[in-house]
């Protein structure tokens, strides 16, 4: 079945109202995404329908909503196997609200990935294989639609200058010229010198 996909969707509205429909929109797939699930447009069985009704849900997360990042939030998990319905999902429902914004942050087992979808489209990704267990350089790209969203500015007006200041902040970071990186400490090496410290 494949390895497991959690999401995490955070919605930019004009109010509690379009979340609410939003959250309404968000479990109920459309005829033709059912009817590729299955294979075919006719004689759908119920038990294909309520299949894919469960696979596309995503639901109110009490965690989620009423964070700093959006309106409201939501979330799912699923194989990812699937994970073209959910995407097709997705733009189905922002399609469906167009003045919205959906954030969506996702993670599988060697992964994390941000989706920016708005108007039915996905209009920005940003993507990271996962190192020492964890994200290695992922950039958070939801901030300047966040932004925009409490600003009541255009969406994607912040973004050039977002990217802009990112490109410079990471410049910093990088060695000065002539410095060397550190020798690499053995196992053995770290654990004699916590020893060490804890001794004292």
């Amino acid at each position: 079945m494949g390895n497991m996909v959690e999401c995490a969707l955070y919605v930019l509205a004009d109010g509690l109202d379009e979340v609410n429909n939003i959250e309404a929109a968000l479990q109920e797939p459309s005829r033709e995404l059912v009817a590729r699930f299955a294979g075919s447009g006719e004689n759908i069985p119920d038990t294909i329908s309520q299949d894919v009704r469960a696979l596309v849900t995503f639901n109110r997360d009490c965690c989620v909503s009423g964070s700093d990042v959006g309106v409201g939030g939501f979330v799912n998990s699923f194989s990812d196997c699937f994970w073209v319905f959910v995407r097709d999902h997705l733009r189905y429902v922002s399609g469906l609200f167009p003045s919205s914004v959906f954030l969506l942050e996702f993670s599988g087992a060697t992964y994390v990935g941000q989706v920016v979808i708005t108007g039915g489209k996905e209009i920005r990704e940003v993507r990271d294989n996962r190192r020492y267990d964890g994200p290695w350089a992922f950039p958070n790209i939801f901030i300047p639609f966040v932004v925009e969203h409490e600003l009541e500015m255009e969406v994607c007006s912040l973004w050039g200058e977002w990217v802009s200041d990112v490109d410079a902040a990471v410049r910093q970071l990088a060695p000065a010229a002539g410095t060397r990186p550190s020798p690499k400490r053995s196992k053995r090496q770290k654990a004699s010198d916590s020893s060490s410290l804890l001794n004292k």
